[in-house]
Parts: structure tokens; sequence; C-alpha cells
């Protein structure tokens, strides 16, 4: 329980971290006033294995005049930070039935079928199609809340659709972990369809 003392501290916290982030947006935008342009981009893990790499190569071979700054982080820090106007965009997850706010334009780049990921000699591996209800009893390999929220919220949702809830075995944020445990185990990851050309041939999509 606060203290009225830490009560009113608390009190004064939103204006000083509101002036913080005015400082560091301003401080960039001055930094960006040099001949070269700056553009700072945020992208999810899971954006790095849709369009967005073809996108950023194009924009980069149009627009050589424009330096593009990326950072790697979950799709609801990044929503967060464009919003906040410390991001110029992002590459990201929107949260099941979530539009952001008015004043920002978004455009859909990309749609990907799920994929189930198993190690080659997996008993699913030879099926070239799952229904979900074949995953009930196999141990469920898939990023941290903090960092995977939104895919999860989405493929939580989908698994509560058809009547249970899978069996989570393992949270590895990061994908070449995230394969690594699926290729040394009976365990299963689910994944974007842009990451199927990008396999190792022990791992099966």
């Amino acid at each position: 329980e606060l203290t009225p003392a830490a009560a009113h501290l608390l009190g004064q916290l939103d204006a000083v971290f509101d002036g913080l982030h005015q400082a560091v947006r301003e401080s960039r935008r001055l930094a960006g006033s040099s001949s070269k342009r700056k553009l700072l981009l945020g992208y999810s893990a899971q954006a790095a294995n849709s369009a967005m790499p073809e996108l950023l190569f194009s924009f980069g071979v149009g627009f050589p005049d424009v330096e593009i700054n990326l950072l790697q982080a979950p799709s609801e820090r990044l929503l967060d930070e464009v919003q906040a106007g410390d991001l110029d965009a992002g590459f990201l997850l929107l949260p099941p039935g979530q539009a952001p706010q008015p004043s920002l334009g978004h455009l859909l780049v990309d749609t990907q079928p799920l994929v189930v990921l198993c190690h080659a000699g997996h008993p699913l591996a030879a099926q070239a199609r799952l229904r979900l209800e074949d995953l009930q009893e196999v141990g469920l390999v898939i990023g941290s809340p903090g960092r995977w929220g939104i895919f999860r919220e989405l493929l939580f949702a989908l698994f509560a659709r058809h009547g249970f809830t899978p069996r989570v075995v393992y949270e590895p944020d990061d994908t070449p972990i995230l394969l690594e445990s699926v290729a040394r185990s009976s365990h299963v990851a689910f994944y974007g369809g842009g990451i199927v050309g990008k396999l190792p041939s022990h791992i099966v999509a």
C-alpha cells in the first residue's frame, strides 16, 4: 500500500515521463535534420518472415537518400511506440479485434497460413494437412507471453474455438532457439507460413 508521499510521487511521474518522451522525439527530429533523412521502423519476429524484407529493399533502392533504422520488438511494444511517435512505422501483428488509433494509418501488407513445425522424423511430419484436434496431446513450443503476446492470443483463441487449450512445454522467445527445440524433441511449434522456405532440412512444416 502506498504511503501518502509515495502516492504524491506516483502522481507526478506521468508528467515527468511525458516530458522525457517529448524531449527524445524532438532530439530525434533534430538529429534527422541532416542531408540524409532517417526513418525509424520497428518489426516483430513474425514480420521478418513476411513481405517486409522485399518492401524494405524496394524502398531502399527507390529512396537512397533515406537512412532506414530497424528495431525488433514485440508487436505490443511497437504499436505503443508508433502511437507515441517514437517510431515512424512498424511491421506488426494487431491484437485480436483491435484497430490502431484513428490518427494512425495502417495497411495490410501480408497474410500467411499458420504452419506446424516438427522434426522430420515426427509422426505428424508425413501429413500435408493437420486438424487442430490432431495436436491435443502434443507438447507446444511457443514464445513467452511477454514477447509473443499477440501471436499467442490469436493462436490460443483458435484453440479455444475448437474446445481445448494447448499444452505449453517450453517458451523460447528467439526463433532459432524455438526451431532447435522442435528439432530435438517430439514437441511442435506454430509459425507464420513465411518461414517455410527458410527452414533447415531436418524441420518440416
